[in-house]
């Protein structure tokens, strides 16, 4: 009988959900208390609430399964590398733009059997096979959305988010639902992150495969994964709890399909395509038989295969063996076209409920479904008809935009993902040839790749542009015949320090916070800075705010802030020990925690946790470069909102 009175766990997760669903008074969600550290800092910021500079989520140490806590918040600190920052700027200065930066939120669908975890416990490209909190990745990136929503503006200028940008790997597996619910995550609506049948089918249920008895013995039960729940009867502990002190959640995959209340961006945002995108599992080419063992709809009978049920593989197929060496040969076999994907299917696999949901989607849906399947602004997110071909071969996904009003400001989305495979990128010749079109649109003055300057009468103005590879991880020269030879990252650089108007190139995929510095050696520019963010799927889970700001002295600057996402640091202390049920916040914050415990990936743990923060040089900085031209807006530009005095950070 109900006494109508909830209880402190009760009242918690329903204070949750009330404010992440509407408008929230406080610049923190709930289950979170502000951080006094910031108030002690010294430096140009004027509204740190909810931010990095207000304070941080850092590790517990000398626990073999670390919990997080808040610590003190960072500092802003100003490089210089490319030019001087001088004294009382802040003074003088304009805002030009306010941009929130997100990247890698590969929203997973993490039953499908188009999933290949069993890879992940093994090396590199494989760990990314699966992650022990997969199943929370819709939950984590709401918590982030919601929290920079919160926000709503640059930390240094006060001024309101213009644009958000999402640079790619905006799902993982090409899947259509993937997408349905990503673009429901930035949109805002009721998302419900489930596949197949009434609650979850995955790796993380309890269950045991006859054809495992060799690799797995005494009864084919492969303890590799981390599963929430206790043991029934007659299994044991899996390693992630056994060796690694994972927690028992119970409960906790049932409550992560639940559905729940996207909140939103709620301002414009621009889509681009990452390896993730549109390769199956970020490596492969799409193939035929991938899609049918996605869906489940096989075109031919599968002997033991259950009515209305697809196969979910969960081992090598035969000739593979279970080693580092069997996975890289598996790998390269598909790449190559060397293994009939036929093959795939007498490997061992699982029935599990079917979903044509789950089709694989190549790159024309793709840009389609930004126009068919979103409400947001600008209607088709930055994708126009002009990228539509008439089949997936000819559909382009790069494309320009111009972000704000009255700002001689272009933005360029790249399109860095190379169909032939691979995780890493690289562009095509049409498309280079397309850039320096653009380029050149918005120049009066550029160098040619021979070294002379070229001069026109087109209006100079501000470029940005975005990628999902780095510059560094643009080496995928894999080549076909009507692209024999791929633009690599260390001529992208070349291209771009011709062309002085560039300020910089925004980008994520390497799921780490990392900042360079780009001069030019044959000084035809003065340089430009490339800006890497951390993924939404991985710790630290963390966004960016970029305030393009002209200090009115012949300098610019980029000041780029980071904002955690919004689950508590310690789900524990925040909601009370698990029950069995959850929120959609604690689930996002036990994701982040996991996250950081997870030992296959090193993630965070111990001394690599500035592996993935970064340095304090890749944090919360402000980037100045010279201005390649007196920039004038047709309006008033907004100008910085001041609070008391303060003074910046230096290295």
């Amino acid at each position: 009988m109900s006494t109508g009175r909830l209880d402190r766990r009760a009242f918690l997760r329903h204070t949750a959900t009330a404010a992440a669903v509407g408008a929230t008074t406080s610049l923190w969600l709930p289950g979170i208390r502000p951080h006094e550290a910031w108030a002690r800092t010294r430096d140009l910021v004027v509204h740190p609430g909810g931010t990095t500079y207000e304070r941080t989520i850092v590790p517990l140490k000398d626990q073999l399964y670390t919990r997080l806590r808040y610590g003190d918040g960072w500092h802003l600190m100003v490089r210089d590398e490319l030019a001087a920052a001088k004294p009382n700027r802040e003074n003088r200065r304009v805002t030009l733009a306010s941009i929130l930066h997100l990247t890698d939120v590969q929203v997973p669908d993490a039953q499908s059997p188009a999933r290949t975890e069993w890879l992940s416990r093994y090396v590199d490209p494989f760990r990314a096979a699966w992650r022990p909190h997969e199943a929370v990745v819709n939950q984590v990136s709401d918590a982030a959305v919601s929290q920079s929503r919160a926000v709503g503006r640059g930390p240094v200028t006060g001024r309101t988010y213009d644009f958000a940008v999402s640079t790619g790997d905006n799902i993982d597996n090409m899947q259509a639902n993937e997408l349905r619910w990503f673009l429901e995550l930035l949109d805002g609506g009721t998302l419900t992150p489930n596949s197949g049948g009434d609650g979850y089918e995955g790796v993380q249920e309890y269950w045991r495969h006859e054809d495992l008895a060799d690799e797995f013995p005494p009864d084919g039960y492969d303890d590799f994964y981390w599963r929430p729940d206790e043991p029934p009867e007659g299994y044991w502990q899996d390693e992630f709890k056994a060796d690694h002190g994972y927690p028992t959640l119970p409960g906790f995959l049932d409550a992560a399909v639940l559905p729940f209340e996207a909140k939103g961006l709620g301002v414009p945002w621009y889509s681009m395509y990452g390896n993730h995108d549109g390769l199956v599992q970020g490596n492969v080419p799409a193939d035929p038989l991938f899609g049918a063992i996605a869906t489940g709809q096989l075109p031919f009978p599968l002997p033991g295969l259950p009515e209305g049920a697809g196969p979910k593989l969960v081992g090598f197929p035969p000739g593979y063996s279970w080693s580092p060496a069997g996975a890289g040969q598996l790998l390269n076999d598909l790449l190559t076209g060397e293994l009939d994907p036929s093959v795939l299917l007498q490997a061992p696999w699982r029935a599990v409920t079917a979903d044509p949901d789950r089709r694989l989607i190549g790159p024309r849906e793709y840009v389609q479904a930004h126009f068919d399947w979103s409400d947001g602004a600008p209607h088709g997110h930055g994708f126009t008809e002009q990228n539509l071909g008439d089949a997936d071969v000819d559909t382009t996904l790069y494309y320009t935009f111009h972000p704000v009003e009255d700002v001689p400001l272009l933005g360029i989305a790249l399109d860095t993902t190379n169909r032939r495979g691979g995780a890493s990128g690289s562009i095509g010749r049409q498309q280079l040839a397309w850039l320096e079109q653009q380029l050149q649109a918005v120049h009066s003055r550029w160098h040619a790749p021979d070294g002379r300057q070229e001069r026109s009468r087109a209006e100079d103005q501000l470029v940005l542009l975005f990628s999902h590879h780095n510059l560094a991880t643009m080496d995928n020269d894999a080549a076909s015949p009507d692209d024999p030879k791929r633009v690599l990252g260390d001529e992208l650089e070349d291209v771009l320090l011709r062309y002085p108007n560039v300020v910089a190139l925004i980008n994520g995929h390497s799921h780490m916070n990392r900042i360079w510095a780009h001069g030019d050696a044959q000084r035809r520019s003065d340089g430009f800075w490339e800006i890497a963010t951390s993924a939404q799927l991985d710790f630290p889970m963390q966004t960016r705010v970029i305030e393009l700001v002209d200090n009115r002295d012949r300098t610019l600057s980029l000041v780029c802030s980071l904002i955690d996402q919004g689950g508590p640091a310690d789900p524990v202390s925040a909601f009370g020990p698990p029950d069995g049920a959850y929120g959609h916040l604690e689930l996002a914050a036990y994701g982040r925690e996991l996250a950081y415990n997870d030992f296959r990936d090193h993630q965070g743990r111990e001394s690599l946790y500035d592996h993935r923060v970064g340095s304090p040089m890749d944090r919360n900085v402000e980037l100045v470069l010279p201005t390649p031209f007196p920039v004038r807006t047709s309006g008033p530009p907004e100008r910085v909102e001041r609070g008391a005095p303060a003074h910046a950070g230096r290295r």
